[in-house]
């Protein structure tokens, strides 16, 4: 039986000839389904919004921002609160107040010619599937109601071929066999590792019933087969703190995009997993883009660079190697920020609730902060570098272009060495650390090198930036720690047009960017003879981006996560998110008030 609190019932009906809300238009923000509406005779009551489907199930509230009648909705499509996206269906949208539905929401006249432009196609795995999100009307009684519909997309892999398969059917049939062939494959290698994880969660279940065994921590990454500088930090802290006898830890890296793992691999990989209550990843892992995990264990995301410029994860989501609508990004329990004020930046990109992201701090910036270290590493470095002695230091740290790691590539043509050169003649040494991804070697002539130095094989870019005068980056998230040093950068943005429209921003790059932008070579120069770097905005960015410097970010991470100890307000969030999703999965819309007050069917 339905709890009635849950319930719009018929003896509400009345209440939707008190108010009208009119849908004027309706846009995009990345992967925010933004819908503006003006509302009509409106009452003194807080209005909420929802999506109802052609069910009468509401499965998404749209956050609402109301300024004298106008109210402006958001949906994310990609989490509208679940951490999945939107379900498929069609949509219709409601005012609704203390279980009470006021409107079902028309189309402004001026909007409803130009209602099909606001949908949205956005491809994912390759270009090979959709999520399609269709914007159109229906008609009810003389007026016009927008529904929203959602759906998934797949091209079947044989919708076309060249001249040579067409004619020849034998090449055909060849391809399907292999694809066959290697599908069943994949998924026999599949469920094996399956079964064997679900071995290995049975045995931990017994171990740790029975023998009383300590919970297991595994850090793990799929992108490197040594540890991460944050996952060192958490693991370090932990043996500070004595709790390596507290907990079994446990370690599993690869380096799944350039070697391959046999059978042996992979069931060692599900032998660790199974035995794991909390992993610690640092990067994206593909395993978890397939392979869920059981509700009880903890995935903890501690990835830094999502403070950047750069569309990451679901916020580029339709753009070439954007994620599929599932991934890993959809298990992180929790995932960690520098400040409270970006934490949005990493629940956009993961696909996961706000309430999810920490601002523990990054733990990799434990050592960076202490004076102590800072000594040793620019004493080091003087020696390694001899030519930095007595020199002002230029850092060239730009991001990468291309598509993925294997892609990655930088135009260096687009550097006027010879300038450059000439501009730093005996006081200045520039430095060039590409991306890691980047392969490809600056290339330096033999008479440049009284000024340039390629420090591409140095480790850690951030003991660098100790001995740095002045960064130069484009939207690398080097920009992040460089902060810290309250020290001048430029922004070398040559490609800042067609890299939003390609790469993507998930915020304001001129607004959000702490120095001067440069589009030019030339104007790059011109700041570097002027000093003209725009250093106030530097200070406000550390502002924003940092709630706390105390090189104690890996005690936070181990105090909340591991300890239990998560700060009373997101314990408080999180309680709440799973109130508020409850009570959407049981509020039902009553089809027949609609059709008695001239509203529509619903």
């Amino acid at each position: 039986m339905k709890d009635n609190n849950t319930i719009i019932g018929l003896e509400n009906c009345l209440a939707q000839k008190l108010l009208k809300v009119c849908i004027q238009d309706i846009y995009w923000e990345r992967v925010f389904l933004h819908i503006k509406a003006y509302v009509l005779n409106p009452e003194q009551l807080p209005l909420e919004f929802y999506m109802v489907s052609e069910q009468l199930v509401a499965n998404a509230r749209l956050e609402a921002k109301e300024c004298d009648g106008l109210y402006d909705m958001t949906v994310n499509v990609t989490n509208p609160g679940f951490c999945r996206c939107l379900q498929e269906g069609r949509y219709s949208v409601y005012a609704c107040s203390r279980n009470k539905i006021f409107a079902k929401a028309e189309a402004d006249m001026g909007f409803a010619a130009r209602i099909g432009s606001s949908s949205r196609f956005i491809t994912y795995g390759g270009g090979k599937s959709g999520f399609c999100v269709l914007c159109g009307l229906e008609e009810y009684d003389e007026a016009l109601f927008p529904c929203i519909t959602v759906f998934r997309a797949c091209r079947s892999r044989y919708d076309s071929y060249n001249k040579r398969n067409k004619c020849n059917a034998f090449f055909v049939m060849l391809d399907r066999m292999l694809r066959k062939v290697r599908s069943r494959s994949l998924r026999t290698k599949r469920k094996l590792f399956s079964l064997m994880y679900h071995f290995w969660r049975k045995y931990h279940s017994i171990e740790r019933f029975i023998l009383k065994a300590n919970k297991s921590i595994l850090f793990m990454s799929e992108r490197n087969e040594k540890e991460s500088l944050n996952l060192f930090a958490v693991e370090r802290k932990l043996q500070e703190r004595n709790l390596n006898k507290v907990f079994v830890i446990r370690h599993s890296f690869r380096m799944v995009m350039e070697r391959r793992y046999g059978i042996r691999g992979q069931l060692v990989l599900a032998r660790d997993l199974g035995l794991s209550d909390i992993i610690f990843v640092d990067d994206h892992c593909p395993t978890f883009d397939w392979f869920h995990l059981d509700g009880d264990v903890e995935l903890v995301q501690l990835w830094h660079a999502g403070a950047g410029y750069k569309g990451v994860g679901y916020s580029r989501w339709g753009a070439l190697g954007g994620p599929s609508v599932f991934s890993c990004h959809r298990q992180y329990s929790y995932a960690i920020s520098p400040s409270k004020n970006i934490a949005f930046f990493f629940s956009e990109q993961f696909g996961i609730n706000e309430e999810q992201v920490l601002p523990t701090g990054m733990p990799r910036m434990d050592d960076y902060l202490d004076p102590s270290r800072r000594k040793e590493k620019v004493e080091e470095l003087y020696v390694r570098y001899p030519l930095l002695k007595d020199k002002k230091v230029i850092l060239f740290a730009p991001t990468y272009r291309g598509g993925n790691e294997a892609e990655a590539y930088y135009p260096f043509e687009k550097i006027d060495f010879p300038a450059l050169h000439d501009f730093c003649a005996k006081n200045y040494v520039v430095l060039f650390k590409m991306h890691p991804w980047v392969r490809e070697k600056v290339p330096l002539e033999a008479s440049w090198t009284d000024c340039f130095l390629d420090v591409g094989d140095y480790p850690d870019i951030n003991d660098l930036f100790y001995i740095t005068d002045l960064l130069i980056t484009d939207y690398s998230s080097a920009v992040f720690e460089y902060a810290v040093q309250k020290k001048p950068a430029l922004f070398y943005a040559f490609d800042e047009l067609p890299y939003s429209y390609t790469r993507g921003f998930h915020r304001d790059y001129r607004s959000s960017t702490p120095g001067k932008i440069c589009h030019t070579f030339s104007e790059l120069l011109d700041a570097l003879k002027s000093k003209d770097f725009e250093f106030e905005k530097m200070e406000e960015y550390l502002k924003y981006h940092f709630d706390t410097l105390d090189g104690h970010a890996s005690d936070r991470v181990i105090d909340w996560m591991l300890l239990g100890k998560v700060p009373e307000e997101y314990r408080l969030a999180a309680e709440k998110r799973r109130e508020d999703n409850k009570r959407l999965l049981n509020l039902r819309f009553d089809s027949l008030i609609f059709n008695n007050n001239n509203t529509g069917g619903g």
